[in-house]
């Protein structure tokens, strides 16, 4: 929600000033309930800080369809989440791409370190799109630091055996119980 944000993703992700951009420090929810449709080329969430952490609010089915009609047909929304991919330890994860899934016509997993186990507690990135996307790779950039990025793509199949999270149920704090207590082994 902070102004102050902007700075880490000036020096990490490479943001520069663009009069196409716009920066909105609000909360995410908040703004997603009342934001026009159809506005957005693509949502950013930063908001899942760690495991123990997560606003629920931006984890459900509501929430991620509010994402969707923000976006444009084409639209993307890009977010971080900690988890393991396989063993107890996934639960969260298995409920985000469920929800994600209902919703999005393609989601992407990626490993940030893939020295990481599947069975180990990470950050993850996530890359849900309205229409195909990443499919195409002689579409995709040629930039070298784009393209060690995309290669984290993780390509096989993620188990999911966990409901879709909505605002009436969202364990989000119970599934990541099982990863905080893997991560702290």
């Amino acid at each position: 929600i902070g102004p102050g944000m902007l700075d880490s993703h000036e020096e990490y992700f490479r943001l520069e000033d663009d009069a196409r951009l716009k920066i909105i420090h609000e909360d995410g929810r908040t703004f997603l309930n009342r934001a026009d449709a159809g506005t957005y080329n693509a949502v950013l969430m930063d908001a899942f800080g760690s495991l123990f952490s997560v606003p629920y609010q931006l984890t459900t089915v509501e929430a991620v369809r509010n994402i969707s009609r923000v976006l444009d047909a084409d639209g993307v929304v890009i977010f971080n989440l900690g988890s393991a991919i396989r063993g107890d330890s996934n639960r969260f994860l298995q409920a985000e791409l469920a929800t994600y899934k209902t919703v999005f016509k393609t989601v992407h997993v990626f490993k940030v370190n893939s020295d990481y186990t599947d069975e180990q507690a990470q950050n993850l990135i996530i890359v849900a799109c309205k229409s195909a996307c990443l499919e195409d790779t002689a579409a995709l950039p040629t930039d070298e630091e784009i393209v060690q990025l995309l290669s984290h793509r993780y390509t096989d199949d993620v188990p999911i055996d966990a409901p879709v999270l909505t605002d009436d149920l969202a364990p989000v704090e119970y599934y990541n119980s099982f990863a905080q207590n893997s991560f702290h082994r």
